[in-house]
């Protein structure tokens, strides 16, 4: 497997608060069979964590990687970020503040909980005109997705992604969140399933749960191009594939 989203980097948002930590997670994600993951460090908030590219998050990026190749943990680590939705989100990736997914087109994009369809239409029109390749992180979370779960079929029609959360899908989030997940995934809508692991202790980098989830309601192939062909294809900047045409839902 193979994780595109997670907090793991320290002590630089709400995710793990040491490497120790980090690397509790780290040694987590490889037991449970994820060979690879991406920092996703939570970026560009104007209140917040504001988290530009800079020399000190790449210095504790590699110093993880460091720990983890010392430790013999069998992972490889990728740095990307959460984006947190703005007017000026395409500058500043054009300009380099803000990071892609492992340097490709692949961008994770995140909008708040409340916010109206047509602003996020917006902003995803405007990045993929840019020539970046949104993302969009946890769509399922979202009030307007949940309200009309076609709102996030309009935007796969524009060419834009979608990254569902494990802890969605499995019921762990609340009712609606996995009712509007489990729409998502049976109609073709979301394109891989990441941790948005924060923590050693909860919101886990464990992904055994989910794996054994996707085992059992779906196809081999369906669970592996969720889990793995797709997170591969963005860390590689390919073309992502569908198991079968993304359908309106109702």
């Amino acid at each position: 497997m193979i994780d595109i989203h997670t907090h793991i980097l320290p002590m630089v948002d709400d995710g793990a608060s040491s490497f120790d930590e980090a690397l509790d997670m780290a040694v987590m994600a490889a037991e449970c069979g994820v060979q690879a993951l991406v920092a996703t460090p939570h970026s560009n908030h104007d209140v917040g964590f504001v988290n530009f590219e800079s020399e000190h998050l790449r210095a504790r990026f590699e110093k993880l990687c460091a720990l983890v190749q010392e430790q013999k943990i069998p992972l490889q680590l990728f740095r990307g970020m959460e984006l947190w939705a703005s007017t000026d989100i395409t500058e500043k990736l054009a300009y380099g503040k803000l990071l892609t997914l492992n340097n490709t087109k692949y961008t994770l994009v995140e909008f708040p909980f409340d916010e109206e369809p047509w602003w996020i239409e917006a902003i995803l029109k405007e990045m993929l005109c840019g020539g970046y390749l949104p993302i969009i992180a946890h769509p399922e979370r979202y009030h307007c997705v949940q309200e009309e779960p076609n709102y996030l079929y309009e935007w796969r029609k524009l060419g834009a992604f979608a990254q569902m959360n494990k802890e969605s899908i499995l019921g762990r989030t609340g009712g609606r969140i996995a009712e509007t997940a489990d729409l998502l995934v049976k109609h073709n809508l979301i394109n891989c399933i990441a941790s948005d692991a924060h923590h050693a202790y909860a919101r886990t980098t464990d992904m055994t749960a989910l794996n054994r989830y996707m085992e059992r309601n779906f196809s081999a192939g369906y669970r592996d191009l969720l889990l793995m062909g797709n997170p591969l294809a963005i860390l590689q900047g390919k073309p992502l594939k569908m198991a079968g045409k993304f359908r309106r839902i109702g």
